[in-house]
């Protein structure tokens, strides 16, 4: 390609001969054509695209044209290429610079060509425009290209530069193969795992090299923090390292604790404070946290065995517990879970899931509000077992839609079998996720409703607040698109987790469900009555029933009572119970109702 447009430019330079208005060469305009040829050919190799290469020919053919002609219409045509590379320019943020000189040069073109035609100039000073765009654009690709390898060399030190910290750590079958040997001298090992937290937001705010030196650094900074003689200790490089990088945000380091039974801890609070120290990366400085596992090798068990439950004890404890030691019910809890994984995938819903109620008492009437359906597994090994208890197990085994379709389908054979009984009671079903809170679910539940001759308010929606609170504009859509398909709302276990009330007035919701755990401390705590009070207060002002859950005493009753809720629901009422005698527990409340009797 560079030969033909060599061969191009050599044969264009006999054209700009005839640019000379005397026998001598060095004639004004016949240096401007060879400055013309010059800098048309530079900017022509180092275009940066096609459509650029192409318009930077065009204006070339062109201005030399007008030099051999000195025509209007090669006037006109190199004026429209020079708008037509400002209007390509103006398109990537990137080239704003080349805008501005393309705008510059057009602009000197056109004062040049009127200055020519008003005899002011001579003919080859409309190319000197040209001339100027070439070399400018010649001058700015240049910088931009160097910019471009600046950047990726400082990423690339970066990126050496994380990888050559990381190196100065021990690798994991280094670590793991060390302290297997390392047991036989020592019979009070303990193997701690640390795992970094909060670099996710750190990667997508200012990149993942930027990450990996963090990590690198804080490597570097928790390994200083290890040189003791009671931890594992290895030489790399001729050095003694005693961390173990494991990939990823994972730490590792093994301690001898028979000179001082809990140095490993002291070391682990040491270490903390290194992490939630800033760390300087770049001349910004990044702060992470961090959790710590502790496992105690009783059993001369190998290092991979420890990692092991390590990563479990992690996985199976509450985040709020940063520093978390290695228990045996940890690891029942870790089988227990693979092993309702594996039952799950072969599981009958009819004859392994059964579905108990338990009734929402309107305060004011003691009539049935509404019934809540929860979901029991008839579990072989583990007996009955509660929603909550395997609802992670549930989501892992993509099970939420098809569990959800089921329930929903049973819901509304209750809730047509008790509008025959000519009972007014609807039905309420619980939600697993907001994943179930899409158009395909809502559709399903439209052709429940339909199906079963069901009407507005019949079936009752309920979610937890995690779910509904982390919704987005299209979520409260859907939300509206459920009542508008006659399917009322209710946001479930209120107290639990932070809640934004300024969002209840945007949810469409019929009614909000108040933790039991905020019930039970009514009779001692007075905040806990005015922040009661205070959702009470603004939820019927919005038009939502407030239900109170966990009522199992008639002080929690009557508390409730004087704030104006709504209903209630505990075993103050009743326990749950199997759905099969639903219909006739309804018949025996409405009768002690009709009778005049307390129906509790």
């Amino acid at each position: 390609m560079k030969k033909v447009i060599a061969a191009g430019g050599l044969t264009l330079s006999s054209f700009s001969l005839f640019a000379a208005t005397e026998k001598s060469i060095f004639t004004f305009p016949s240096l401007v054509a060879g400055m013309l040829l010059v800098s048309w050919l530079l900017a022509i190799l180092q275009a940066g695209n096609a459509v650029n290469r192409v318009l930077d020919i065009l204006l070339g053919v062109a201005t030399l044209a007008f030099l051999s002609t000195h025509n209007l219409v090669a006037i006109i045509i190199c004026a429209l290429i020079l708008l037509a590379e400002c209007y390509f320019s103006q398109q990537k943020k990137a080239q704003r610079m080349a805008l501005w000189l393309n705008v510059v040069s057009l602009l000197l073109f056109l004062g040049l060509s009127v200055a020519f035609f008003t005899d002011y100039l001579s003919g080859a000073w409309p190319p000197v425009a040209v001339v100027f765009h070439y070399i400018f654009a010649n001058l700015d690709t240049y910088f931009r290209r160097e910019k471009r390898l600046r950047i990726a060399l400082s990423s690339q030190l970066h990126t050496n530069e994380a990888h050559n910290d990381k190196q100065l750590l021990l690798e994991r079958s280094l670590f793991l193969n060390g302290y297997d040997n390392w047991q036989v001298q020592s019979l009070n090992r303990v193997l701690v795992l640390i795992k970094l937290e909060g670099l996710g937001q750190i990667n997508r705010m200012v990149g993942h090299d930027f990450g990996d030196l963090l990590i690198a650094k804080l490597g570097k900074k928790i390994n200083d923090e290890l040189n003791t003689g009671d931890v594992l200790s290895l030489s790399l490089f001729n050095e003694d390292v005693q961390l173990c990088y494991l990939g990823g945000v994972d730490f590792a380091f093994a301690v001898d604790t028979t000179n001082e039974a809990h140095i490993h801890q002291r070391l682990i609070h040491r270490i903390y404070d290194v992490v939630h120290k800033p760390t300087q990366v770049d001349n910004i400085d990044s702060e992470l946290s961090l959790r710590a596992a502790i496992v105690e090798d009783k059993k001369q068990l190998t290092a991979q065995q420890l990692l092991a439950q390590a990563h479990l004890a992690i996985e199976f404890t509450s985040e709020i517990d940063w520093l978390i030691t290695f228990q045996k019910e940890i690891a029942e809890r870790a089988d227990k879970r693979r092993q309702l994984l594996s039952d799950l995938s072969v599981l009958d819903f009819d004859k392994d899931f059964q579905l108990y109620f338990h009734p929402v008492i309107d305060i004011e009437t003691n009539q049935i509000l509404f019934i809540e359906l929860l979901l029991r597994w008839h579990h072989p090994k583990f007996g009955t077992l509660e929603a909550k208890h395997f609802i992670d197990e549930i989501s892992a085994a993509g099970l939420t839609l098809p569990i959800a379709r089921w329930v929903s389908e049973k819901a509304a054979e209750l809730a047509l079998a008790i509008k025959l009984e000519e009972i007014n009671v609807p039905i309420s079903v619980n939600l697993f996720g907001k994943e179930l809170l899409q158009d395909e679910f809502i559709d399903h539940l439209a052709d429940v409703l339909v199906e079963h001759r069901l009407t507005e308010g019949d079936i009752i929606i309920e979610a937890p607040v995690n779910v509904f609170m982390g919704l987005p504009d299209f979520g409260e859509s859907i939300l509206r698109r459920l009542k508008e398909n006659n399917i009322a709302v209710c946001l479930d276990d209120l107290g639990i987790e932070p809640l934004q009330l300024s969002r209840l007035p945007r949810l469409a919701l019929n009614y909000v469900k108040v933790d039991g755990s905020i019930v039970k401390e009514l009779t001692e705590n007075v905040n806990t009555r005015s922040l009661l009070s205070g959702i009470i207060d603004m939820s019927n002002s919005l038009g939502i029933k407030v239900v109170c859950e966990g009522i199992e005493s008639e002080t929690q009753y009557t508390y409730i009572s004087s704030m104006k809720c709504h209903a209630a629901q505990g075993y103050l009422f009743s326990r749950p119970l199997p759905n099969v005698g639903l219909l006739g527990w309804l018949k025996q409340w409405q009768k002690r109702l009709a009778n005049g009797e307390r129906p509790y």
